[in-house]
């Protein structure tokens, strides 16, 4: 951006102010910094204000479009309703257009949710479910809409116990109230990145106070509209944004031109460059590599516990399994490619899973191993059908496991995602709670991704794999796929009357 610098952007600034004091020169004691560059927006830090820019084009003055214009006024119109910092000023500068607001005091409630929310107890969180909510009805009686509704827009000031909005360009300022409909239609903005952090329990919390002035809540079949869009928008987004998150990620010095080499953003290229050396380059079986532990050995796989670097991994290799299985990969995408970016597609959709480390991936699929992924090591990695068969032993504990590994499949569900080998050990358990368990997924070879919750076909072919794994590791006497279905079915509301 030639010649865009904050200097010339200043020059000969003409400011608009809330009480007219004429062209003061109110950054002059200000020194700001470029936090955030996009193709048509800017946005520089000081030590007591924001500054942002934007870049007006021709058609948007033709149309009398003018973002910081937008966001001065909406902003203004909170921030007497203690909804918004405080606006300070908008002028014109040539092509640009410039905003400038108080700081916001508190943090983002991404920041809050990810470090301090998992340590209150459940009264502390009612009361910020209460008070968020209270946003959501102001922003309804007031008819502001903000369809760009992250977590990163949201400050929380835990002094006065309270939220208000930030980046308020695509907002919309209506003349009246929000109408029922686009109050709903807020929530389908809202819900998804809560969805993170808050249990279902917190969730329908949050709807209980919403539904007492937005009476369509009250009904199921609106919630679960609602809930399906929302995570249809998740979906879309994360697919739009996903190549951009990772195009930092792959690495090519050093390791020869036949081999593709990926990176997680918090390894280095060291940990890339022994896994190399020791399977790629070492001409000895695998097995001769020291402290290694053979946990899988297929066909297809090859599965390995090995300390490399001081760091315990858990190594996946594919190998040929034959000329017409290394002919496919020709002409579509290695295993190895596609569940890397599997698992960093579940983990921007809120879905968990076990992030990768390091993928390698050679372009001769008849090498005996042509590609790798290595993964941290978690010891709910093995012995996962003992701890199963266990937990199915006892009438409570196998009501906690069905119902919340039914959950977590519905959420998976709901973003579009299909595991195609959907079988209990291919799951971390972990306990959450006395009553509620977490999990993970792992093994993505198999997966599919859409934009839209699943089909019921879809759906039943992993509902399906899921029941018979159960089976084979239960009791008998207990009919598994039965179970297991009901448990679905409480949170699939489409499916809830064909089951009673």
């Amino acid at each position: 951006m030639k010649n865009d610098s904050l200097d010339s952007m200043l020059k000969n600034i003409s400011w608009i102010l809330p009480q007219e004091i004429g062209n003061t020169p109110i950054l002059k004691d200000e020194k700001l910094e470029l936090i955030k560059e996009r193709p048509h927006r800017k946005v520089f830090k000081g030590k007591d204000i924001f500054v942002k820019a934007f870049r007006v084009s021709v058609t948007e003055k033709l149309l009398k479009r003018n973002g910081a214009l937008k966001e001065f006024s909406i902003a203004n119109f909170l921030f007497e309703r203690g909804r918004a910092p405080r606006p300070i000023a908008y002028g014109i500068s040539g092509k640009w257009s410039l905003f400038v607001s108080k700081k916001v005091e508190g943090e983002s409630l991404a920041t809050f949710l990810s470090k301090e929310w998992p340590t209150l107890n459940k009264r502390e969180r009612a009361k910020y479910i209460e008070r968020f909510s209270l946003l959501l009805k102001d922003l309804y009686e007031t008819g502001v809409m903000q369809p760009d509704f992250h977590l990163d827009n949201v400050f929380i000031n835990k002094k006065e116990n309270d939220f208000v909005l930030i980046d308020l360009h695509r907002a919309i300022l209506t003349n009246s109230t929000l109408s029922t409909e686009q109050a709903c239609q807020q929530l389908r903005f809202v819900l998804p990145p809560l969805s993170r952090y808050l249990t279902r329990h917190e969730i329908l919390r949050a709807v209980a106070y919403l539904s007492n002035w937005l009476q369509p809540l009250k009904k199921r079949d609106k919630r679960f509209s609602i809930h399906a869009l929302s995570c249809k928008d998740v979906a879309a987004n994360c697919h739009k944004k996903l190549d951009r998150r990772l195009a930092n990620s792959t690495v090519s010095k050093g390791f020869g031109s036949r081999h593709r080499v990926f990176l997680a953003p918090s390894v280095d290229e060291g940990m890339a460059a022994s896994l190399f050396k020791s399977i790629f380059e070492n001409r000895d079986s695998i097995q001769n590599i020291p402290e290694t532990e053979i946990v899988k050995d297929s066909r297809h796989t090859f599965c390995f516990r090995l300390k490399i670097d001081k760091k315990t991994l858990f190594i996946k290799c594919y190998r040929s399994s034959g000329n017409i299985k290394s002919i496919s990969y020709l002409f579509r995408q290695p295993r190895v490619i596609r569940s890397w970016r599997a698992s960093w597609l579940l983990n921007y959709l809120g879905i968990k899973t076990i992030l990768p480390l390091v993928a390698i991936q050679g372009k001769n699929p008849w090498n005996h191993i042509y590609g790798l992924t290595a993964y941290p090591w978690i010891d709910g990695l093995s012995g996962i059908k003992d701890r199963v068969r266990k937990l199915l032993e006892k009438e409570d504990e196998r009501h906690h496991l069905l119902n919340s590994l039914a959950l977590f499949i519905w959420n998976m569900h709901q973003k579009g995602v299909q595991h195609g080998d959907c079988k209990i050990t291919n799951f971390v358990i972990s306990r959450a709670t006395k009553a509620n368990m977490d999990f993970a997924i792992f093994d993505l070879d198999a997966i599919k991704f859409t934009t839209s919750p699943l089909s019921d076909r879809q759906r039943m072919k992993d509902l399906e794999v899921m029941a018979r794994s159960l089976g084979k590791i239960a009791d008998p006497g207990l009919d598994m796929a039965s179970l297991f279905l009901k448990a679905y079915c409480r949170f699939h509301v489409p499916w809830q009357d064909k089951t009673r």
